[in-house]
């Protein structure tokens, strides 16, 4: 692992439900890449 992490629908609804591990490890990245819509 590189310690990325894959921000698909279920990481992005539980970071909007507020689930604190999830939110702790999206803040904890340098920076975070969303897909843009096309």
């Amino acid at each position: 692992m590189s310690g990325e992490i894959a921000l698909d629908t279920s990481v992005a609804v539980r970071f909007l439900n507020g689930d604190t591990a999830i939110i702790e490890r999206v803040l904890a990245l340098p920076e975070v890449v969303l897909p843009s819509q096309q």
